[in-house]
């Protein structure tokens, strides 16, 4: 079955799965990178919030060898743990006095997200984009070993609505961001003992640092603080290259490690082509922070 025939079945047999007054609507969401997922937003009467369910990780199930009848068992089980009861009173965001504090910025490619990038108000940052979102912090639950974090990418509309510009945006940003995701750099050797890999770290020598955020969420947001970025050269005491390995983190380097500029940019690209996922990549190529001037480059 192909996708298209996936994504016009499962409305269709979920219905058996849900209640009678269900009403499903699949609708292209554009997400990072330029990436269009299918998102099935399953809605009742007496709620006006609604989870979307994207169905791209459930084609992937079925390929390899689920039945539709389990994918829409697995579908509105998810539903059932995502659903709110209640309906929420949304007006709370026409306010920006209420929702001011809960602004924060994280970065994005700008080639790969030309779309989206008309759309949204931005600040340009070397070949990157600031945009700018709304804050959720999420709450453990049984299904997460760590808090489901979310948030509101902010648009056009959002800036005419609370009558602001992008400039006041970008310094309300980047006084919550630090606050709210305050700064983190650790050894690559803590990291891995942290997430318990076989790894012999008395080979990380001259030491490799991951910086990130608290909270491990578009952490790659840190290239804005310049406190972060002169703590880590403070540590090089030196010249060091930074590997953009995902918008959760990046990667510091003594410069001392890198002994051809291309080989790094082709391991790069091999990395994000293999390991990292297409919505978070952030970038094909080195960045380099030079100690004596404190600039990123």
């Amino acid at each position: 079955m192909t996708y298209e025939k996936f994504i016009q079945e499962i409305p269709i047999l979920l219905t058996k799965y849900l209640p009678e007054d269900t009403t499903l609507k699949v609708r292209p969401v554009l997400k990072n990178n330029n990436l269009v997922f299918e998102g099935l937003l399953i809605t009742t009467p007496s709620v006006n919030i609604s989870p979307t369910i994207y169905l791209n990780p459930y084609y992937e199930l079925y390929q390899d060898g689920f039945t539709l009848s389990e994918i829409c068992e697995m579908i509105a089980e998810c539903y059932k743990d995502s659903k709110i009861d209640d309906s929420v009173d949304t007006s709370f965001f026409e306010d920006f006095s209420q929702v001011k504090e809960h602004i924060v910025c994280k970065l994005i490619n700008v080639d790969l997200n030309r779309t989206l990038l008309k759309q949204v108000p931005y600040i340009a940052y070397l070949d990157l984009a600031i945009v700018f979102c709304y804050f959720i912090p999420g709450e453990k639950n049984e299904l997460a070993s760590e808090d489901v974090n979310a948030t509101i990418l902010i648009h056009h509309n959002h800036l005419k609505l609370w009558d602001i510009t992008t400039d006041d945006l970008f310094h309300l940003a980047m006084e919550n961001t630090p606050r709210i995701f305050p700064g983190r750099i650790v050894p690559m050797s803590q990291l891995l003992l942290e997430l318990e890999e076989d790894v012999p770290c008395d080979t990380l020598e001259p030491p490799i640092y991951v910086l990130t955020n608290q909270l491990k969420f578009f952490g790659a947001s840190v290239l804005l603080y310049r406190d972060i970025l002169k703590k880590c050269s403070d540590l090089f005491k030196d010249d060091f290259y930074l590997i953009p390995s995902s918008i959760h983190e990046v990667i510091a380097l003594p410069k001392e490690l890198v002994s051809s500029r291309e080989n790094l940019n082709a391991l790069i690209q091999e990395v994000n082509r293999e390991h990292v996922a297409p919505e978070e990549i952030l970038s094909d190529h080195f960045y380099f922070y030079n100690y004596s001037t404190g600039q990123l480059q």
